[in-house]
């Protein structure tokens, strides 16, 4: 199974860039997205139907709180 990471390695970039380039982010260059995507195709990369799917907010755990402990936190560590 081939890996971001494999894809970086080879292509001489970070994983954020093959991430970002795979997913046709704005900010990575078209000479660099095409470089990255036809590596990733001769390195046999396949986006898994999981990979695809998956929402920045997966990987994020929120807590859970009230506004009175919100308000609580504030008063008793930004007291002016």
């Amino acid at each position: 199974m081939v890996r971001l990471k494999d894809i970086a390695r080879h292509a001489g970039v970070s994983v954020m860039t093959v991430s970002k380039a795979l997913r046709d982010e704005p900010d990575v260059s078209a000479a660099t997205k095409l470089r990255i995507k036809s590596l990733a195709q001769q390195m046999g990369y396949v986006l898994t139907r999981r990979r695809r799917d998956a929402q920045p907010d997966d990987q994020i755990i929120r807590p859970r709180h009230s506004v009175e402990h919100e308000s609580d936190f504030c008063a008793r560590h930004f007291r002016h």
